[in-house]
């Protein structure tokens, strides 16, 4: 799950085996020393009488109980803040749509209108593959000068079919068409960037590493995620430059997708003999970039799962022992007429103030801990107090439930036999 090999010489280490036999020796004998501790300072009076021992003075019982719910509430907290930022990662509308866009490379050095005119040729008849789209981008933001001003933005060379690829919005001008364009094409963030009120027809001058030749605005398109949302959406220009363009987007049909890779591969080798033909689907790419996230959810949704299971085992087992001690008070209070109802939150009170104090040391971490984790995100969610609602009602119906079963089955027995045994 954490992406990590371990070997079975790491496993069988004899320093490894050394600590966690010690380890292993030392859990046991802690948990042998606490009920000898506890039992040998109770006095004889106490021995014989009916006095609940585990709370009162019992610090250390009560310490257990808020540090081990405190962890089982952190997370709670920090497992619904995780899934709902992945969540809203996965269905956020990024703009564009990448289901079904595969994408694939001229590599090399090599002249590229042949191989492009080559695959257009062999692909026009393949009705899997919709749209076909050349282009590429350059690394980083580059300066485009404009009147009075410059600008820092992402470059990418495009053709006319890019945007139909991508299905990205075209919110103002035109697209290009089939004859070589010395338009440009931008995006609302650079508008915005450039301080444009009316941007078609703005002249601009892009990097020297496209061309040198002054450009026109000729259309402007809605924002869209350029990379992951841990970056905010930045100025971008799109040209058209005949001498770059070695990125293939393909967007396929569904129920061909295996056709139309079948033809693209065949196509790629008689255009690219030598070359090694190699894809991706572009949701794939996406997804990637949020590899370590996912293998995290998944380590933190067990955590969170066996954290609230030793909760409840310890709880459970202290239940047992606090209301076999009150055995004899339970069959009194049943005879004189205490409903069950009555019983079970007059025994789960002394734990559901622990489970508070438990939430209200645990919450205030967890904020600070996903607080900090989602900075990371230029788009995120917010912290909702809901979320600490949720927690703080998971965590009290886990226990409520939990000492419940406990008093249920001391309530149920015959209050005779109770008092007998009290």
């Amino acid at each position: 799950m954490a992406g990590k090999a371990i070997t079975w010489e790491t496993i069988f280490h004899t320093q490894l085996l050394i600590y966690c036999l010690g380890l292993l020796l030392v859990v046991v004998l802690l948990t042998g020393a606490y009920p000898a501790y506890v039992l040998g300072t109770c006095n004889a009076l106490q021995a014989f009488s009916d006095k609940q021992t585990l709370f009162g003075r019992n610090l250390l019982g009560r310490a257990l109980i808020v540090t081990q719910f405190s962890l089982a509430v952190f997370f709670i907290i920090v497992t619904l803040l995780f899934y709902r930022q992945m969540d809203y990662v996965r269905t956020k509308d990024l703009g564009y749509h990448p289901q079904q866009v595969l994408v694939t490379h001229i590599s090399g050095d090599r002249e590229l209108q042949p191989v492009q005119a080559l695959l257009k040729s062999e692909l026009a008849q393949e009705p899997g593959i919709s749209v076909l789209s050349f282009g590429g981008e350059r690394g980083g933001t580059s300066t485009v000068q404009l009147p009075g001003k410059k600008i820092d933005a992402i470059h990418r060379v495009i053709d006319k079919n890019y945007l139909a690829a991508m299905g990205i919005s075209l919110k103002t001008g035109q697209n290009f068409t089939d004859a070589f364009s010395s338009g440009a094409i931008v995006n609302e963030a650079f508008v915005k960037a450039a301080g444009l009120k009316n941007p078609i027809g703005t002249p601009i001058q892009t990097d020297e590493y496209f061309d040198k030749e002054q450009r026109i605005i000729t259309g402007v398109v809605k924002d869209f995620h350029t990379g992951s949302l841990r970056e905010r959406i930045t100025p971008l220009v799109m040209i058209r430059n005949k001498s770059y363009g070695g990125e293939v987007w393909l967007k396929v049909e569904k129920n061909r997708q295996a056709a139309a890779i079948a033809a693209l591969a065949a196509a790629y080798k008689k255009a690219l003999p030598e070359t090694a033909f190699s894809y991706q689907f572009l949701d794939d790419l996406n997804a990637r970039e949020y590899a370590q996230e996912q293998r995290w959810k998944q380590i933190i949704y067990i955590a969170a799962l066996l954290s609230v299971l030793i909760c409840c085992s310890g709880l459970f087992a202290l239940a047992h022992i606090a209301t076999q001690q009150r055995m004899k008070e339970i069959g009194i209070r049943k005879i004189l007429g205490a409903g069950m109802t009555h019983m079970v939150a007059l025994f789960s009170r002394d734990f559901m103030k622990l489970i508070g104090i438990a939430f209200f040391l645990a919450s205030p971490v967890a904020w600070v801990v996903m607080d900090h984790w989602l900075a990371g995100f230029a788009y995120r969610v917010s912290i909702g107090s809901w979320i600490f609602i949720v927690a703080a009602i998971f965590s009290m119906g886990v226990a409520l439930i939990t000492v419940g079963f406990q008093v249920i089955r001391a309530v149920a027995a015959n209050p005779v036999k109770n008092i007998s045994a009290g």
